[in-house]
């Protein structure tokens, strides 16, 4: 495996568009993972999630990744 990244993209994108289309407001963002506070870690944006705002409140959602 590569580790860059892939699953959480592809599958929160599929749900963005899905939620979409059902009429939520949603946004894709990114995100980085630290392991261990470790300084020699490259800290690149690998991991997406979805901010659903609902009747005003803001939900962070996600799928894929190490859950």
């Amino acid at each position: 495996m590569e580790k860059k990244g892939g699953y959480c993209f592809e599958l929160n994108l599929l749900l963005m568009h899905l939620l979409r289309h059902l009429g939520f407001d949603v946004q894709f963002h990114s995100a980085k993972f630290v392991h261990n506070n470790d300084p020699f870690t490259k800290h690149v944006y690998t991991h997406g999630f979805l901010l659903v705002i609902l009747h005003g409140q803001e939900y962070v959602i996600g799928y894929g990744g190490f859950n």
